[in-house]
């Protein structure tokens, strides 16, 4: 007995040993193939590209202290990881689909489970080894050309483990499929419906919460695209994603260029690695049991798995529906969703076409399109409703720690940190105040609550200007006592809706913040360039019309007493005073960081302030009279024309689909076509009666709000060259020019 279980177990051995040289002949050229390419990607593009080496100083600046792998090639690295599973998996396991290769597997005198255990085995080795030998050879690369460095060690393990796992999920998982298909073309199908099912879902979505979801700030980014609003759904869930789970790791760890605040790599986390350990090795065992119970007389055979084919139809049709309704919404809601229907319609026949349902009944599935399109439904109705109100029920109950919120008054006010853009006529600025005193968070949603309970309206002139909707990025972040932060964006409102953003200005908490700008300190705030212009930019006066201008040599002294005499006068005026002022300017003060260049065009960008001074600036006129600046200022202009044309961003062809400041600020040009909205036909309207034009400049205004409808006016002055561009509020229209 005992020699004879001898034999039996040689043989066993034998059989095991032939099987698993029988892989490794028939699936090496894989394990070839995919180490060549790592190779290619990971050392060579890390220390053998020209002008992008590690061993160039040009490229370390003695501040790189390793890359393991270039940051250029993030993408590449992680989809040939997905493909080299992929094709690993399916190889190795090709033979179930050829009834001849099947019966001769299963003929060896070995299990199903031992078959499973040698091929699996084979794989996960192939894929270890195809990832550690180039990983490896970047390590000694990177000791070669910049030594060794704390956590080089570490990290290489981390991307090597991240890379694997990548590919060893794209592997099980291209094993399942191929024991639930009957065909390579089956499996491929199935594979890409398992590895995208997570991107699907995000995309899909997200698409239709960008139409639906009035508020949602999920994916958005700001008109400039200089700030992205909230991560999408795809990057926030990416942890779950096969395809991408790695990305975010792979980009923080595969290089040290080291900052001057440490000089310490950051620490990894493995609990992303460790869930997708768990999760393979489920997903492994899942494919042993499909092994144990699936039927050989299967192979081959397409069209045998409903559930998958059910799945394929559904993800596929969910985001085509999601496109064509996105790509179709803004011009006809009812064209995107019948569009929409229908292409959904059509994915399901294309698949039915493909073979994947087999013999299933026409009416069978039709009833579960069906079924799915009912989901999309409802899905669509969530949304659509704010999942159910739940924006307004936020709104109402929810404590907060603090808001933000945009500012949309005048740029010279800001106090936060900005980004924004300017032609020379118009401009555009995003700023986001933080508040947290209670009166500030309780403005702060009924300002909210107006934007969300106005819903979604056409972007469109009117007759009434307040009622005007115009692209601007208006957004509300609350953050709770847990940390917790919740944001809501718009990506539109009307004139009324951003007069009345300007209620902000009347905190507290906001009035000591645009305080703080006229204190004096001696460079100002790095990160506030409205407070660098006040504290250090070179001062200008001029004339409303632009057309004398000089610069004021200020000592600290007078410059700390000029800024409090302007602070003082900009606390004690109301919004009205300050955005609908109904004095003319009598002075124009610039404060500005590239004086040399914008002294001309007194045209507003970040680094310059202005300040249109009325009879409301009380303290500041008393000082520039007391120090003798205001007499520069007092001539008189003679006016040769005025060119009006109506302040209508819809004037135009083309539909704006980018937002313009509504504080309107004065601005020289060298042509009377330099308006901040351009009219594509017809002429302007150009006032040459003196007569007129003495009625019309009565109502001119440098700074102006102009939310309340106007004119633009380009200013032409009798002698000199140039125009300057002056706004016409409604309420002081002449009424020749109404007619």
């Amino acid at each position: 007995m005992t020699l004879i279980g001898k034999k039996f177990s040689n043989e066993k051995k034998n059989i095991i040993r032939h099987d698993i040289g029988f892989i490794l002949g028939k699936n090496g050229w894989i394990f070839l193939v995919g180490t060549a390419v790592f190779m290619v990607l990971i050392p060579f593009f890390t220390a053998g590209l020209p002008g992008d080496s590690i061993f160039d100083i040009e490229v370390t600046h003695d501040q790189l202290k390793f890359r393991l792998i270039n940051e250029n090639i993030f993408t590449a690295v992680m989809a040939v990881s997905v493909i080299m599973g992929l094709m690993t998996g399916s190889c190795i396991f090709r033979f179930v689909q050829d009834k001849k290769e099947t019966t001769i597997f299963f003929s060896m005198g070995m299990t199903r489970t031992q078959i499973f255990i040698n091929r699996m085995s084979v794989a996960f080795s192939m894929l270890a080894v195809m990832t550690a030998v180039p990983m490896l050879l970047s390590v000694i690369l990177n000791v070669s050309a910049l030594g060794m460095y704390q956590a080089l060690i570490r990290n290489a393990l981390f991307l090597w483990a991240g890379l694997f796992l990548m590919a060893s999920v794209s592997c099980v998982v291209s094993v399942i499929m191929c024991f639930i298909s009957g065909s390579l073309m089956e499996l491929m199908v199935y594979w890409i419906c398992g590895m995208s099912a997570p991107t699907v879902l995000c995309l899909g979505f997200n698409m239709l919460m960008k139409k639906l979801y009035w508020g949602n700030a999920w994916g958005v980014t700001t008109y400039s695209g200089a700030e992205q609003i909230r991560e999408s759904l795809l990057e926030k869930f990416s942890f779950l994603n096969p395809i991408l789970f790695f990305k975010n790791d792979l980009a923080s760890h595969s290089q040290f260029m080291r900052p001057l605040s440490t000089d310490v790599p950051e620490d990894v986390s493995w609990i992303v690695i460790a869930g997708w350990f768990a999760a393979l090795i489920i997903m492994t065992a899942a494919a042993w049991w499909l092994l144990r119970c699936w039927k050989a007389e299967n192979s081959g055979i397409t069209g045998n798995n409903r559930l998958m084919a059910e799945m394929t139809a559904a993800f596929t049709g969910f985001i085509v529906f999601s496109f064509v309704f996105s790509y179709l919404f803004d011009s006809s809601v009812w064209l995107s969703v019948a569009a929409g229907l229908a292409a959904f319609a059509a994915t399901h026949m294309f698949w039915k076409k493909a073979g994947i349902f087999g013999s299933v009944k026409k009416r069978s599935q039709f009833i579960s399109a069906l079924l799915q399109a009912s989901v999309i439904a409802v899905i669509c109705v969530v949304f659509s409703t704010g999942f159910f109100g739940g924006t307004e029920r936020f709104i109402k109950k929810s404590e907060v720690a603090q808001v933000k919120v945009n500012y949309t008054g005048d740029p010279s006010c800001l106090y936060e940190e900005a980004t924004g853009s300017s032609t020379g006529h118009g401009y555009y600025v995003v700023s986001h105040l933080k508040l947290e005193d209670i009166e500030s968070i309780n403005k702060t949603k009924d300002l909210h609550m107006m934007f969300q309970q106005s819903g979604r309206k056409p972007m469109k002139g009117s007759d009434n200007p307040e009622e005007v909707v115009i692209p601007y990025d208006i957004s509300f972040s609350y953050i709770e006592e847990d940390g917790t932060e919740r944001t809501w964006y718009y990506d539109r409102a009307s004139y009324g809706q951003l007069e009345s953003m300007l209620e902000i200005e009347n905190l507290s908490e906001v009035k000591s913040g645009q305080k703080g700008l006229f204190e004096v300190s001696d460079s100002g705030s790095v990160k506030v360039l409205t407070k660098q212009a006040y504290d250090v930019g070179t001062i200008y006066i001029t004339d409303p019309y632009l057309s004398e201008t000089y610069e004021l040599t200020l000592g600290e002294d007078m410059r700390r007493q000029l800024l409090k005499a302007i602070g003082e006068d900009i606390s004690q005026m109301t919004l009205d005073e300050r955005y609908f002022p109904e004095e003319s300017t009598e002075a124009v003060l610039m404060f500005s960081q590239t004086g040399e260049d914008d002294s001309k065009y007194f045209a507003y960008h970040l680094d310059n302030t202005f300040l249109y001074l009325t009879s409301r600036y009380k303290n500041t006129l008393k000082w520039l009279e007391e120090n003798e600046l205001l007499q520069y200022v007092k001539g008189e202009q003679k006016i040769e024309s005025i060119t009006l044309q109506r302040m209508n961003p819809y004037i135009g062809i083309n539909i704006p689909d980018y937002p313009m400041g509504m504080y309107f600020m004065s601005y020289f040009a060298d042509s009377s076509d330099d308006f901040m909205i351009q009219k594509d036909f017809g002429n302007k309207y150009v006032i040459d009666d003196p007569d007129k034009i003495q009625e019309v400049t009565a109502g001119l205004r440098n700074g102006y709000y102009m939310s309340r409808g106007g004119y633009l006016a380009a200013v032409k002055l009798d002698g000199q060259d140039g125009y300057r561009y002056m706004f016409l509020p409604e309420i002081y229209v002449p009424d020749f020019v109404r007619k």
